[in-house]
């Protein structure tokens, strides 16, 4: 539908509801109240509206007991929407409840029910709501026994389940990219150190000759290894800040990077280059002074 407030409007999701929608759909308002079941047989012309509604054609002005126009009809806003935000690519803050009375006679002219929402009183009864719930559909639609359901009934639980599904199997991914990542960052150190240890060949033979011992060579190019990849988590550290607020300034998306996420990644990124900087600096605390001094 169409919601005109003076020279604003916006196309926007209108839902024609009753008035348990509240308790069933947990939307109770944030600013003013919900509708009751006398201004629904009423058929009263008020409307609660969505965050992005709000936003879209009444910016920062408190929009309770104003008028907009549906349809080219005046109704009167008496409460505001909890904040959903995004689904699916979708603004669920994009929406407008109305009386159900309202929407059926004022404003779309139908006498039917697009969809009903059931709630039930716990979990365990779920299944036998749905055969109830079936049962008396198809006794509605006059269905006979070789025909079809005409309907479709939709279980959150089962829907949340493969929600769930679906993100652990994102997670998996995303970690096997990330492990993947690393491995190659801790070759990419290994291998200049690698070159490191061989270029300075003849200092570590000079510092193993004035008496150097190993563990001092060892801890040396540890630490080179450490700087090395804690430099290289800052850079990236600092690319996914940037990444984050980019996302959420251009793609509108909730992003927050929070301190724990920053810990863990140093944390990774000192791990990765000490063990694949271990064999480099390894490898140079066993030199043989005698043979580091005469390599060229």
């Amino acid at each position: 539908m169409q919601i005109v407030n003076g020279a604003r409007n916006t196309k926007v999701e209108m839902q024609g509801v009753t008035p348990s929608y509240e308790a069933i759909r947990d939307a109770k308002p944030e600013y003013g109240r919900f509708f009751s079941e006398k201004e629904n047989l009423a058929m009263d012309r008020v409307v609660l509206l969505g965050s992005s509604v709000v936003t879209d054609i009444f910016g920062a002005e408190d929009p309770v007991n104003k008028m907009v126009k549906i349809n080219r009809e005046n109704f009167r806003v008496i409460g505001l929407l909890p904040s959903r935000g995004g689904s699916g690519g979708g603004d669920q803050d994009n929406i407008i409840v109305v009386p159900i009375n309202t929407a059926m006679k004022r404003v779309l002219g139908v006498n039917y029910l697009h969809e009903m929402a059931v709630q039930c009183a716990s979990p365990e009864v779920i299944p036998g709501v749905i055969d109830n719930v079936t049962a008396l559909m198809r006794k509605r639609h006059r269905l006979p026994a070789y025909k079809d359901d005409d309907f479709r009934i939709r279980n959150n639980a089962e829907m949340q389940a493969t929600m769930s599904e679906t993100t652990k199997t994102m997670s998996l991914l995303l970690g096997t990219v990330a492990i993947i990542s690393l491995i190659v960052g801790g070759i990419g150190i290994m291998n200049i150190m690698l070159v490191s240890v061989n270029e300075r060949t003849h200092e570590i033979g000079l510092r193993k000759a004035v008496g150097a011992p190993r563990r001092a060579i060892l801890a040396q190019f540890l630490i080179e290894t450490l700087l090395l990849s804690v430099f290289g988590g800052a850079l990236g550290v600092l690319l996914g800040i940037f990444t984050s607020w980019a996302v959420a300034r251009f793609a509108g998306w909730t992003s927050v990077v929070t301190p724990q996420a920053v810990a863990l990644a140093f944390g990774f990124s000192a791990g990765v280059g000490v063990i694949f900087g271990f064999w480099p600096a390894r490898k140079a605390s066993l030199l043989s002074p005698i043979a580091a001094l005469r390599y060229d």
